[in-house]
């Protein structure tokens, strides 16, 4: 076959062609490859070490050994996120994290554009909780432990939670209404609609904010203080303590107001105790449940509720003068005098007044009681 000059030489501009092809394809290759790998290996250790750095400087986990995806705009190159800095945005005020000082006010202007957004609204979602360490089982995003009625948050920061206002209820029981920094417990009495009454109220100090009081105590009931009656079996609560004055307080504010019967007892060496059974008709003794000795009472108060007939006189040997009489024989078997028995007296909070009784007599030297310190 032969070819004539001029198709040689179109063959020769093709071939040349061909092979420029391929070589600029295999340049491009080359090219794309070296430039992928340079910019993926041409950073030191040093400063990849420094870029992740910045990149985790908006982790707000990294304290948890956990590395979420945090999007940047420089992938590092950059410091992007500012908590590190000696002065930052917080909501809408500049503050000086090291002098703890507030450096500066922005005005804030109401937008309602999402790409009209400062920077300074925006800060308020990319700062992680200060407090994160302190609950780590809690959301960010709940408010007082889901419970508002037992806590309250008035900074903003975490709940609060010494326990200092209660409320007596009808039936004896005392409920937790809110909590206070203050010094001391307070008890409200209640209306007859069950709502608080703020007119009627008695306090118990304490030396810190913190501490619990008698008034706490009966907040809840104890299963082993159970007075058997006729009605059945009667589950209460009670409180002990060293302050006279408090308990005899806690006695007459109890008696006074609500519907059940309170007992109140003194023992040898300041030991006070108080508390009733939900009952109208019944409470139960301290010596059993406190673990004290019959023999160190000293005197013994119950209150009588009603306002019947029967209620003004300690019932007989079936009840009040039947107590005392066995309190009495034990005293007399252990061959104590009858100078250092106990006493035994019922107070009427519906007529302010008390009397004593025996297991001879129920009704004798009856008193006006106006204020604890009368019982």
């Amino acid at each position: 076959m032969t070819f004539s000059k001029k198709n040689h030489e179109h063959q020769k501009i093709n071939k040349y062609f061909v092979s420029t092809t391929n070589y600029l394809t295999l340049l491009f290759i080359l090219s794309f490859g070296f430039g992928f790998a340079q910019t993926k290996d041409s950073l030191s250790i040093e400063e990849q070490q420094r870029r992740e750095k910045n990149i985790q400087a908006g982790n707000p986990f990294k304290q948890y050994g956990y590395k979420p995806k945090i999007a940047t705009l420089s992938k590092g190159k950059y410091l992007e996120f500012h908590d590190l800095d000696s002065i930052v945005k917080i909501g809408s005020f500049t503050y000086h994290v090291k002098r703890k000082t507030i450096t500066g006010y922005t005005k804030l202007e109401a937008r309602y554009s999402e790409a009209t957004l400062n920077p300074e609204i925006i800060s308020r979602w990319m700062s992680p909780d200060p407090l994160s360490d302190e609950f780590p089982n809690w959301s960010p995003y709940n408010f007082v432990m889901n419970s508002p009625v037992l806590l309250n948050d008035p900074t903003g920061l975490a709940p609060e939670s010494p326990l200092n206002d209660y409320q007596l209820n009808k039936d004896g029981s005392v409920s937790l209404l809110k909590l206070t920094d203050d010094k001391f417990d307070t008890l409200y009495a209640s209306n007859d609609d069950g709502t608080v009454n703020k007119d009627k109220s008695m306090t118990v100090a304490k030396n810190n904010a913190e501490d619990k009081t008698i008034i706490d105590d009966l907040t809840y009931d104890d299963c082993s203080f159970v007075a058997n009656t006729p009605w059945g079996k009667k589950t209460g609560t009670w409180t002990s303590t060293s302050n006279e004055s408090d308990a005899l307080n806690l006695f007459k504010f109890g008696s006074d107001n609500s519907n059940v019967e309170w007992s109140f007892e003194e023992y040898k060496g300041n030991k006070f105790f108080i508390g009733n059974n939900h009952f109208s008709e019944a409470t139960m003794g301290f010596s059993a449940i406190s673990g004290s000795n019959i023999l160190d009472l000293v005197r013994k108060y119950h209150s009588h509720p009603g306002t019947a007939s029967p209620d003004d006189v300690a019932s007989g040997y079936s009840g009040d003068q039947g107590n005392a009489s066995s309190t009495i024989q034990t005293f007399l078997d252990n061959g104590i005098p009858y100078s250092r028995h106990p006493t035994f007296s019922i107070y009427r909070p519906a007529l302010n007044k008390k009397f004593d009784y025996s297991p001879w007599n129920n009704k004798f030297n009856e008193q006006k009681v106006k204020t604890p310190s009368q019982l």
